[in-house]
């Protein structure tokens, strides 16, 4: 594909997110992101428009559990979100290109803004569309020993029982995470008809994000170890469209 031919796919896609956008009722909503050198961005905001490196709009979708907390309102959506260069490096923007083989984990202190810098994934792993979403409840023990012992096979051994029951734990898991980002593709179905025609010649690229992923260990397991499978049962909500699905997963206590 020539670079003249992806730019031009790219423009159509970004043109239907931004009409999109004007109106929060579509589902798109956006935010314009700025790259700082400086790490601290209330020293970016002061020192102004000599700090910023790049300027871009991060396009997402988010479920109705999320909010960004900040500034004493948790349904406001920032007008401009500040990133620091290191967030917006190679490893995260060309792992598209890659097939998605990196998981972003975003892991800092609580209130610190992982929420927002998930939602701004679009820029920093240089995608179409962050589907931001958050799950609640984890994929239990007693469900996978259920479905073990309802497929139970003869003579098998603890080893082969073991790797029997991470592949349980990823159908349930992915399972579970199909069914929430279905929902939001179902809630906001008109918009989605506008997208997937801009995408139907040359895909469309995403962003998975998963917040509050200390919340939903056993899924986030799922996602790490197996992340091309699913990524594969999210492509099925997308028949005849070539989508490339990327994750990013945030939480205070998820790295553990």
């Amino acid at each position: 594909m020539s670079e003249e031919h992806q730019e031009k796919k790219s423009k159509n896609v970004q043109s239907v997110l931004h009409d999109l956008s004007s109106d929060p009722a579509t589902g798109i909503l956006h935010f314009q992101t700025k790259t700082v050198i400086n790490k601290k961005m209330d020293d970016a905001k002061i020192n102004g428009a000599e700090a910023v490196v790049d300027a871009k709009i991060a396009y997402f979708m988010r479920d109705e559990n999320i909010r960004f907390r900040h500034e004493g309102d948790q349904d406001a959506v920032r007008e401009v979100i500040y990133l620091a260069a290191e967030q917006v490096g190679e490893q995260f923007v060309h792992s598209a290109g890659e097939g998605g083989n990196t998981v972003a984990v975003f892991y800092s202190a609580s209130g610190s803004g992982k929420t927002v810098e998930l939602a701004a994934s679009s820029v920093t792993r240089g995608v179409d569309l962050t589907l931001i979403t958050k799950i609640e409840r984890d994929i239990r023990k007693q469900q996978i020993e259920e479905t073990l012992e309802n497929e139970r096979i003869e003579s098998e051994s603890d080893q082969e029982r073991d790797l029997r029951r991470i592949r349980t734990r990823n159908v349930l898991a992915f399972g579970q995470l199909r069914a929430h980002i279905s929902a939001l593709v179902t809630k906001y179905a008109d918009s989605w008809t506008k997208i997937l025609k801009a995408a139907s010649t040359d895909g469309l690229k995403l962003v998975v994000a998963l917040d509050e992923g200390a919340t939903c260990p056993n899924l986030v397991r799922s996602i790490i170890s197996n992340r091309s499978q699913a990524a594969e049962r999210l492509h099925q909500l997308f028949p005849g469209i070539r989508v490339t699905v990327l994750f990013s997963i945030g939480g205070t206590c998820v790295a553990s």
